[in-house]
């Protein structure tokens, strides 16, 4: 049933990925992720990792410590993190142009923390190589459809496995070495659902009533004058004490009139941002000052509300855990790379 509430313009949901897992999601190959184990590894096809002849579809982005980047991976890394940037928001812009600066980073930081997993002992061996690519192929179907994907992003077969020895030997060095020193006391976990208490908190819903009376924005001057008349007499009778669901059917000029007026459950983003604002400042049984929208002029009340709450620590003491891991662990990298960066010998070609 349509009403006469205009839905707001939300913008593009913003990703936030802690720095150690953006790092190891931005050194995927072209064809995505690790492909999820089959339950029996005999079924994967038959494929040759040995003997590829080493191809480059694009040019080199920079050398670190001799070792080339391609444009292919860094377009890939672009990509991934301009995904990332919502539009609408005060920083959209400029978070989207310093997209290309930030992807070259990220993919020297990559090369720079392959390089130390293989210094450490924690490079592919060819068995294990053959395994994962044979996985990634059958999950494509065949190695001609799955290499096909590749090369419209600009990656030939050597590059592909490349990518998947960078990635796998990151993730392997950073589960064996980093991710074990990594503690979480009780006291670290309270402060976190202390200073963060927004994840933990129940989405909260209103049950709204809806009283609109239709006023264009463009509308003549007389048009708004009668509608704002009108929603005036609906506010004074409900100041009265009259009946909300009453007055709505009186005065109400919208689909839910013959219903009093009654929207239902409510949550955030579904109002233009004044009205829910009103909405969900309100205390149940209070009714709003009269509040304009492109369609006109509403009068709102709030019946009840739901959720809200944070919930009690024990109860979300687990994930508070994963998210102090994860955030740990994202320090851990940083400080790696950033002494790795120190020790670095790295060009830069991007033009």
């Amino acid at each position: 049933m349509r009403f006469a509430v205009p839905p707001r313009e939300m913008p593009a949901p913003r990703r936030v990925v802690p720095m150690a897992a953006a790092l190891l999601l931005l050194g995927l190959c072209a064809c995505g992720g690790a492909a999820r184990q089959a339950a029996d590894d005999s079924d994967l096809p038959d494929v040759s990792v040995t003997d590829v002849k080493e191809e480059h579809l694009s040019v080199p982005v920079a050398v670190v410590n001799g070792a080339q980047i391609y444009r292919s991976t860094y377009e890939q890394v672009l990509t991934f993190l301009r995904d990332q940037v919502g539009t609408g928001t005060d920083d959209s812009v400029e978070r989207y142009l310093s997209a290309r600066d930030n992807a070259l980073e990220r993919v020297i930081d990559m090369e720079l923390l392959y390089q130390e997993a293989v210094r450490r002992g924690y490079d592919l061996k060819p068995e294990e190589l053959k395994v994962e690519y044979a996985r990634r192929v059958a999950k494509a179907g065949s190695e001609e459809a799955y290499l096909a994907g590749a090369r419209k992003q600009h990656f030939s077969k050597s590059e592909v496995l490349s990518g998947i020895r960078h990635q796998l030997a990151v993730e392997h060095f950073v589960r064996k070495v980093i991710e074990p020193s990594i503690t979480e006391s009780d006291d670290e976990l309270r402060a976190y659902y202390k200073a963060h208490p927004k994840p933990f908190t129940s989405e909260k819903t209103v049950r709204l009533g809806s009283i609109f009376v239709n006023a264009p924005a463009g509308g003549s001057s007389n048009q708004q004058s009668a509608a704002l008349t009108k929603i005036s007499k609906a506010l004074a009778a409900l100041k009265n004490g009259e009946d909300f669901e009453k007055v709505a059917r009186e005065y109400s000029e919208d689909a839910v009139a013959v219903l009093g007026g009654n929207l239902g459950f409510i949550k955030r983003g579904v109002l233009p941002k004044n009205l829910e604002q009103a909405a969900f400042s309100l205390k149940p049984g209070e009714v709003s000052n009269i509040l304009r929208s492109d369609l006109g002029y509403h009068l709102l009340m709030v019946y009840e509300t739901k959720g809200g709450e944070l919930r009690p620590f024990d109860e979300v003491k687990e994930e508070i855990r994963k998210r102090v891991f994860e955030n740990k662990k994202a320090e851990q990298v940083a400080k790696l790379v950033n002494r790795l960066r120190e020790e670095a010998k790295v060009e830069r070609q991007l033009i």
